[in-house]
């Protein structure tokens, strides 16, 4: 099942890493146009990201389907995670 987001609500992202990381996180329109990236060190245990429906340059996305990749590489570990957003304002 798609996360979805009604009337604007900010995408909460959620996972759990064994040790420390660094996470990617990129939004692609159908297109596979990139419209949203974000990098940040990972802790041991659970993390948080939110996106708030916004791409690369501060604007509000369309409403629509996109693709999320959460990419986690820390040591000789690594994880990735895809899925479908749906946003609806």
């Amino acid at each position: 099942l798609p996360n979805v987001s009604r009337n604007g609500e900010p995408i909460k992202f959620v996972w759990n890493l064994a040790g420390l990381a660094k996470v990617n996180l990129m939004i692609f329109s159908l297109t596979g146009e990139v419209i949203y990236q974000e990098n940040l060190e990972g802790n041991s245990g659970t993390n948080n990201l939110i996106w708030p429906l916004e791409n690369q340059l501060h604007k509000s996305v369309a409403s629509g389907l996109y693709i999320y990749l959460i990419q986690a590489s820390g040591g000789t570990n690594s994880a990735a995670q895809t899925g479908k957003i749906v946003v609806l304002h």
